[in-house]
C-alpha cells in the first residue's frame, strides 16, 4: 500500500473516532434535557415554544459572525426539507416532555431507548437499504432492557404512550436527516430545522389552548435561565453535533448510541429528583443490557468500517 492509500486510511480511522465522540457528546447533553424540562415549571408547549425562540436567536448570532455558515447556498428545495424534518422534530420533543410532566425524567427517557427498534425497522424501508436482522436483534434487545429497568404502572401509562411516540418520531427524524441533510453544514442545516419546530408548536398552540384554557406560557423567575441552557448546549451544540456524526455513523448507530441517554439522564434524575423509587430491583440488569447493545454496535460499525477499508486499500 502506499502513502496516500495509509493516510486515507488514518483520515478514515480519525474521522470515525471523532463522530463517534461527537454522538456520545451529544448524547450526554440529551439525557441533560429531560433533568431541564423537569426544572422548567411551564407545559410541554409553552417549554418547546421559547426553546424555538431562544435557540434561533443563538444560531442566527451565530450565522452572523460566520459567514460560511448561511443557508443561502441552499436551494428552496433543500431548504424546505429542512423545514420538514424540524416539524418531525418539534413533534418528536411535544411528546417527549409531554412525557417528563405526566411521568417522570426516568420514564420519559427510557421510553425513548424504542427509537433504535424504530429505527431498525423504518431505515430500510425509507432509505432503500437492505434489512439487517442483526439491527433488529439489537432493537429487539434494547426494548427487552428497558422492561427490567421499569414497573410501568397505570398511573404512567399516559407517560409511556406519549414517551414510545417520542421515540418513533425521534427515530424518523434521525433517519430523514440522514437521508436528505447529512452533505449539508450542521449550523444553516439547524436553523432551518429549529424554524420547521417554531412553526409547528405555533400550529400546536390552539389545540394545546382548547385542552387548557389557562395554559402559563411565560417563563418565570429561573425559568429564563433553564431555558437558555437548553437551547444554547442541550438543542445548539447537541444537534449540531449529532449532524456532524451522521456523516460518519448510520441513522441505525445513531438511535442505538441514543439509548444511553437513560443511563445518563437517570443517573442526573437519581441526584436531583431522587427517581429510585420507580426502579425494578432488574436495574442495573436492564442498564447492563442497553449498553451491551450500544457497545455490540460500535465494535461492529468500526468491524465494518476496517473491512470497506481494507477492499479501498486493495483497489489502491
Amino acid at each position: 500500500m502506499n502513502h496516500e492509500g495509509a493516510s486515507t486510511t488514518n483520515s478514515s480511522k480519525s474521522q470515525l473516532k471523532i463522530a463517534l465522540l461527537q454522538l456520545h457528546t451529544a448524547v450526554f447533553l440529551a439525557g441533560f434535557t429531560a433533568v431541564l424540562g423537569k426544572l422548567i415549571t411551564m407545559p410541554e408547549i409553552s417549554l418547546v415554544w421559547w426553546r424555538m425562540v431562544f435557540t434561533i436567536l443563538i444560531l442566527l448570532i451565530f450565522i452572523y459572525f460566520n459567514k460560511s455558515s448561511s443557508s443561502r447556498a441552499l436551494n428552496f428545495k433543500q431548504k424546505s426539507k429542512a423545514v420538514g424534518i424540524g416539524f418531525i422534530i418539534g413533534i418528536h420533543w411535544l411528546f417527549f416532555f409531554g412525557s417528563v410532566k405526566y411521568g417522570n425524567i426516568s420514564i420519559a427517557l427510557v421510553c425513548l431507548s424504542a427509537a433504535s427498534f424504530f429505527s431498525s425497522l423504518l431505515e430500510p424501508l425509507i432509505l432503500k437499504t437492505r434489512f439487517s436482522l442483526i439491527e433488529l436483534c439489537l432493537g429487539l434487545l434494547s426494548l427487552y432492557g428497558i422492561s427490567l429497568i421499569f414497573d410501568f404502572t397505570d398511573s404512567h401509562r399516559i407517560a409511556v404512550v406519549l414517551g414510545l411516540l417520542a421515540a418513533l418520531f425521534g427515530a424518523l427524524y434521525g433517519i430523514l436527516n440522514k437521508k436528505y441533510t447529512y452533505s449539508y453544514e450542521p449550523v444553516p442545516l439547524t436553523y432551518l430545522e429549529m424554524i420547521g419546530a417554531f412553526i409547528l408548536c405555533n400550529l400546536a398552540l390552539p389545540v394545546y389552548y382548547n385542552i387548557d384554557g389557562g395554559l402559563t406560557f411565560l417563563p418565570k423567575g429561573m425559568d429564563w435561565l433553564w431555558i437558555i441552557i437548553l437551547a444554547g448546549l442541550c438543542t445548539v451544540w447537541a444537534l449540531i453535533l449529532q449532524i456532524k456524526s451522521l456523516k460518519h455513523v448510520s441513522s441505525f448507530t445513531l438511535m442505538l448510541t441514543y439509548n444511553l441517554e437513560p443511563v445518563y439522564g437517570i443517573i442526573m434524575a437519581l441526584l436531583f429528583f431522587n427517581e429510585a423509587e420507580t426502579f425494578k430491583d432488574t436495574y442495573l440488569l436492564g442498564t447492563g443490557v442497553i449498553i451491551f447493545t450500544v457497545l455490540f454496535q460500535v465494535v461492529r460499525i468500526k468491524h465494518q468500517q476496517k473491512k470497506k477499508l481494507r477492499l479501498q486499500e486493495q483497489v489502491i
